[in-house]
């Protein structure tokens, strides 16, 4: 190509040979300019592919279907019931809610604020929400007592769990006492201490009256702002039950939470 440009420029005026030589430089300047653009355009599509591959290993990791709630009635006993709906068109003694495939760690802040008013199942992408109603189906006034409990829990990952409570008006937010340095300020609100390592909280509803019924809606997500939320809980997953009985008049009924 050299020797050709060379024959070439003896038989060209100088004006001729500038033209030439300014063709050849563009020619390759604009072959520089574009393998430069393909090699960063490679670069950065590689890095996309490889921050969401980052992404969903993270974000499949943290919490999988080892999750989920199941709330009863013990003993079977037919003078309360549960409903996902309030119409209480099918009355149960046991509801089992699906838990999150997959999620990641979110805040108290980022939840809807309409939590409480969608019945049944209705988890967001990074949340577990459930709202049913609990109803006193036979003929007498009750006392009854319930309790929720941690039934399975991997990798430890109800370390950095939060569980949020909306008992009709009333919520109250859980988490298990903090084991690593660092404040709890993800929430306005007070959170409070499990009862124990497996024994999120209990209470008694005193005089539970025929035919009334209380709203629970139960919502579970792991708090990014908790210092046990690290890697040490990839892969994991809590499961809880929440429990209903009545009192039977020979029983010592607990402490009233009301």
């Amino acid at each position: 190509m050299r020797k050709k440009n060379l024959k070439l420029n003896k038989k060209l005026s100088s004006k001729e040979k500038n033209i030439v030589d300014k063709a050849i430089v563009n020619s390759q300047a604009r072959k520089v300019y574009h393998r430069k653009i393909l090699i960063r355009s490679i670069t950065i599509i590689l890095s996309v592919i490889f921050l969401l591959l980052l992404t969903s290993f993270g974000v499949s990791s943290l919490l999988n279907s080892k999750g989920g709630l199941s709330v009863l009635i013990n003993q079977r006993d037919t003078r309360i019931s549960l409903s996902e709906t309030r119409d209480l068109e099918k009355k149960k003694v046991y509801l089992n809610a699906k838990g999150i495939d997959y999620c990641d760690n979110i805040t108290y802040d980022w939840l809807p604020d309409d939590l409480d008013q969608i019945d049944g199942s209705h988890n967001g992408s990074n949340y577990f929400a459930y709202t049913f109603y609990l109803i006193n189906t036979g003929t007498e006034i009750v006392n009854v007592y319930s309790e929720l409990r941690v039934t399975a829990n991997t990798m430890n990952a109800v370390e950095a769990t939060r569980i949020m409570v909306i008992k009709d008006d009333v919520t109250n937010i859980y988490a298990k006492p903090r084991t690593s340095d660092g404040a709890r300020e993800e929430v306005p609100q007070q959170v409070l201490n499990f009862k124990s390592d497996t024994q999120v909280y209990e209470e008694t509803i005193n005089e539970f009256v025929p035919e009334s019924l209380i709203k629970y809606t139960i919502v579970i997500w792991l708090e990014g702002f908790d210092p046990e939320c690290n890697d040490n809980i990839l892969g994991g997953g809590v499961k809880f039950v929440l429990e209903f009985s009545i009192i039977d008049d020979q029983k010592e009924p607990s402490t009233p939470q009301n």
